[in-house]
């Protein structure tokens, strides 16, 4: 008969049996913090060069039990896409540049949501939650939190919003939160790069290192973008922009802080 749970505190008799199993699960529950940091990944020990074997099933097979993943749960959601990826990679037939290039890398597979809905400042701010790195982002605790050098103002705030509220009372309230690509600030500026077309030919890249400003609606349970900067030094040619603003004129900071995630 096995044990009945319990606290800790409230499990004397068993103490030993607890450490054991305590024991146990530390050995197999080891993290790794550097593989991607800041989130900690379950260390699973592979070899060099990767392979499909050992990167993708060996960790499936490899995890404690109680994380292993059946295949019969794996394969109709993964068999899908595998069986058409051949397919799909033969009837690529790139003819435009841009945007509708990469929506011509699915003839066949399902484009992500992302090709219709990368203008949508909805989608903009579930992507800071749900997108490749939703760790940038964090919760504003104090006014003085907020970069002197990002220009958002409580006239700003209460203009995209159309409340009255200011930017302390949301602050107080828990609803504003901030993106800040400070770690891309020494690399602020214009690239040079060989042209991928045309190896004797350069072509130029503009990195910036934005400012993102967002806020909790109470009233629509939604997070929404309030006001992009671009560069770190506010100033005339280094504008705000909020959802405000005429549609042409947000779509290229939209574009550029997204591609910081």
């Amino acid at each position: 008969m096995g044990e009945s749970p319990s606290l800790p505190q409230h499990d004397a008799a068993n103490a030993d049996s607890r450490k054991q199993r305590l024991y146990a699960s530390r050995q197999q529950y080891q993290y790794d913090h550097d593989y991607l940091s800041p989130i900690a990944m379950l260390f699973i020990p592979h070899g060099w060069p990767p392979s499909l074997a050992e990167d993708v099933v060996g960790p499936l097979r490899d995890l404690p039990e109680a994380e292993q993943v059946s295949p019969t749960y794996l394969y109709p959601r993964w068999a899908p896409a595998f069986s058409t990826l051949p397919a799909n990679v033969a009837s690529i037939h790139v003819t435009e540049g841009g945007l509708p290039a990469y929506a011509q890398l699915f003839p066949l597979l399902l484009p992500p949501r992302s090709i219709t809905r990368w203008q949508d400042d909805d989608y903009f701010a579930y992507q800071r939650l749900n997108g490749p790195n939703p760790m940038v982002i964090s919760q504003v605790r104090r006014r003085n939190e907020l970069p002197d050098q990002f220009a958002v103002t409580d006239a700003l705030f209460q203009r995209v919003t159309g409340g009255r509220a200011t930017l302390a009372d949301e602050i107080a309230e828990g609803r504003i939160f901030l993106t800040d690509y400070a770690l891309l600030a020494p690399a602020q500026g214009i690239h040079t790069f060989p042209d991928p077309e045309d190896p004797k030919r350069t072509t130029t890249r503009y990195l910036a290192a934005p400012f993102g400003l967002f806020w909790w609606n109470p009233a629509t349970a939604r997070l929404e973008p309030i006001a992009i900067q671009l560069e770190r030094v506010p100033g005339e040619q280094n504008p705000v922009y909020t959802p405000k603003d005429d549609p042409g004129r947000g779509s290229g900071p939209r574009s550029s802080s997204r591609q910081r995630i």
